[in-house]
């Protein structure tokens, strides 16, 4: 779930049938505010819509529980070129907080180039993370 200032949204990220590039698809229900507070104050989730759809088609006889989370502040700046920078501060159960800066766009040359006037102009290093969000929020749960 993601609860943004006046909305919120339900995400369920799917691998791609013969993923080679480790990419995936979102299938996302817009939520209501108050959909969303009233699943958090029980401490229960429904999946409505499409998300709902899915899961009954491929997990039908599954139960589902929360194993984890994690909250993420996010910043879209414009960029050189006109690109869209994504800047994420997430903070984890076990209070690990981490960042990370991604170059939105479909156009690798300009990327490129934003990628190395980043670098040169606050001095910064570039890695590709070895674990998404989801894998890092487990590896950071309490497990009191």
């Amino acid at each position: 779930m993601r609860q943004f200032k006046n909305t919120g949204e339900q995400t369920l990220k799917v691998p791609l049938p013969n993923n080679t590039t480790h990419s995936l698809r979102e299938i996302t229900d817009p939520l209501p505010l108050t959909k969303i507070q009233k699943m958090l104050s029980k401490n229960t989730v429904t999946f409505p819509g499409k998300v709902g759809e899915y899961l009954e088609n491929h997990f039908k006889d599954e139960s589902f529980y929360q194993l984890t989370q994690a909250h993420t502040h996010r910043y879209l700046l414009n960029g050189p070129k006109n690109i869209e920078l994504t800047l994420d501060q997430t903070d984890y159960l076990d209070e690990t907080r981490d960042y990370e800066l991604e170059i939105e766009t479909d156009r690798l040359k300009d990327a490129k180039e934003t990628m190395e006037f980043l670098k040169e102009t606050f001095n910064l290093t570039s890695t590709i993370p070895q674990k998404n969000k989801v894998a890092r929020a487990f590896d950071h749960r309490s497990l009191n």
